[in-house]
């Protein structure tokens, strides 16, 4: 299994869609709802669900994750029957094989539920579609907590204003990141290193320094 312990969680989606051809007769039966097992299309939906929620446990070198939707739609045409998937997950891998295990297993209960009337049914055209999310858009969507120090005895003091950090709070909240913590420090200051061992055991994921004009003794 591949080590994912050090990606960067994000945003995935993944699309699958796939074919079973099968007897027009068969076709009808569907559409009717009149096969003896029951509801064809409501059964495959459910089957092709369960197995985007249980594909770590099919396939061995596959992730567990927690997957946040998965949802399977149908489309008939005259001799098959299109399924979609669509899964989606924020986590740090992607969810390609939840989406196409959805579609397989929904083409093979649709199998089940049918072979006794169709001998002839075949799947086919198993495919992933579309994927977003991982390397391609983590620096889109990843967005740190972040945590602003400034360092400056004349802005502790009170005699001049806290202008860089405040542009960087500025910054970072425009661009969508939440700003968890900002203080300001004198230089030298013991709270510094207490402080970032606070911010960081809150989960604050980035944490800056600014402020002074110019490098001193105290700096």
């Amino acid at each position: 299994m591949v080590d994912i312990s050090d990606k960067v969680l994000s945003a995935r989606v993944a699309r699958a869609q796939g074919k079973i051809f099968m007897d027009k007769k068969t076709i009808k039966l569907i559409k009717d709802k009149s096969v003896s097992k029951g509801d064809v299309l409501t059964v495959a939906k459910i089957s092709g669900i369960q197995a985007a929620k249980k594909t770590y446990e099919s396939i061995p070198m596959c992730h567990q994750i927690n997957l946040s939707f998965v949802d399977l739609s149908f489309l008939i045409e005259t001799d098959c029957i299109k399924i979609s998937s669509v899964a989606k997950t924020n986590e740090a891998t992607g969810v390609e094989m939840e989406a196409l295990s959805a579609v397989s297993n929904a083409a093979l209960t649709i199998y089940d539920m049918c072979k006794s009337v169709d001998k002839n049914m075949s799947i086919g055209d198993v495919s992933l579609i579309k994927k977003t999310g991982g390397k391609t858009s983590h620096n889109t969507n990843y967005r740190p907590k972040v945590g602003i120090i400034t360092l400056s005895d004349s802005v502790f003091s009170g005699k001049n204003k806290d202008l860089s950090g405040l542009i960087l709070s500025e910054g970072f909240r425009d661009s969508g990141c939440i700003v968890e913590d900002t203080i300001i420090l004198p230089d030298g200051s013991e709270e510094l290193i207490p402080t970032i061992k606070e911010w960081s055991s809150k989960n604050v994921e980035l944490i800056l320094t600014t402020g002074g004009t110019g490098l001193g003794s105290r700096d």
